[in-house]
């Protein structure tokens, strides 16, 4: 019983630990960037292998109209969804509750986004905003959010330096994750995805019944 309390207790001391967060992420048409983690101040270093530009294995063919037309489907999904008021709060009081649990940061963000409707890139323009300005609001962070509204893209450039309390993050995420309006939204993007999927195979077997037919004489 001793041996577990003071594991709990030296669990939390650790988790009270500042964690110092310093990276360099680029995305363009490719992916690049690199993180080093610095705990127990400084006593524990960790660097993530430096990630050079690289493409992902290629899917096949037979499988990327079907993969296509799945992840198509859940980026409607999950931007339906969003439009959900009570989700766009919560999902701001998340994101702001982060911003806050940042201890010290030193950074300097560039993001160039626009989905395939305009009214969507209007949405997510108007979740991060409030962030922006957070972030804007202290000297030492520079942020440019470039939202277009003629063709989808994402383009970012993100480099700096923060200052975590890992406990204090992880309550955060956890108060996030089980609150109610989040298991609403994940139910509901679950749900609408097998639906989804079971339109898909639905009209898949169809097709594949109509073409193993006979011609009509």
């Amino acid at each position: 019983m001793l041996a577990t309390f003071a594991l709990v207790v030296g669990l939390f001391a650790l988790l009270a630990t500042p964690l110092d967060i310093t990276f360099a992420i680029q995305q363009r048409a490719v992916f690049s960037g690199r993180v080093t983690l610095r705990w127990l101040f400084g006593l524990l270093r960790i660097r993530l292998p430096p990630s050079g530009p690289k493409k992902g294995p290629r899917p096949r063919k037979s499988r990327r109209g079907k993969r296509w037309a799945s992840t198509s489907h859940l980026a409607h999904r999950s931007l339906a969804i969003l439009k959900s008021e009570a989700l766009r709060r919560r999902i701001l009081r998340f994101g702001l509750s982060v911003l806050r649990s940042f201890r010290r940061h030193d950074l300097d963000l560039r993001v160039r986004l626009g989905l395939d409707d305009p009214a969507d890139t209007g949405i997510l323009g108007g979740l991060a905003r409030p962030a922006i300005a957070l972030l804007r609001a202290r000297p030492s962070a520079k942020v440019d959010l470039e939202l277009n509204f003629l063709e989808p893209c994402f383009e970012a450039d993100a480099r700096g330096t923060v200052r975590v309390i890992p406990l204090q993050v992880a309550y955060v995420i956890l108060t996030f994750v089980l609150s109610p309006t989040v298991l609403w939204a994940a139910s509901s993007l679950l749900l609408g995805s097998r639906r989804g999927e079971s339109r898909e195979n639905s009209v898949a077997g169809h097709r594949s019944r109509m073409a193993n037919e006979p011609p009509t004489p």
